[in-house]
């Protein structure tokens, strides 16, 4: 019978004498780091915010006082468009010399000269025409 040797049923051997442990031994270790720090960056990421987040008005501290502050949105004109579109306008109570409003042209081709009711009419008519084409200049009310 050939001659073997046995090992006892407990018995050590060292890192040398199993094939490939070296190396497995040190990707564990690797992993075992890697690990570790991955749990580390986990741990560091704990209580933070995604990327993409939304916050309530009351989460962000002094936005509602801003906002209070501003103007409702909708279609104004700017400071200086109202006070050039206002500088070629008449106040809505204001008067006219008889030569502004072409009066005479009236009194010669209409009416005579005595005669009062048909001046004021003529001015009515006038005023009227003015009043109609007032309202049809584009952002008067």
């Amino acid at each position: 019978m050939a001659d073997y040797d046995i090992a006892k049923a407990v018995h050590t051997h060292a890192e040398g004498d199993v094939v490939g442990l070296s190396t497995k031994l040190t990707n564990l270790t690797s992993v075992t780091n890697s690990l570790s720090t991955s749990k580390a960056d986990v741990s560091a990421l704990e209580g933070k915010a995604d990327v993409s987040h939304t916050h309530e008005v009351a989460d962000v501290t002094g936005l509602q006082a801003d906002l209070d502050g501003k103007q409702a949105a909708g279609d104004y004109a700017t400071s200086s468009a109202l006070t050039s579109g206002l500088a070629g306008k008449a106040n809505t109570v204001h008067t006219h010399t008889a030569t502004q409003v072409n009066v005479a042209e009236y009194v010669a081709g209409e009416v005579a000269a005595g005669d009062l009711q048909a001046v004021i009419q003529a001015l009515a008519d006038r005023i009227a025409a003015l009043e109609t084409a007032v309202a049809e200049l584009p952002g008067v009310v």
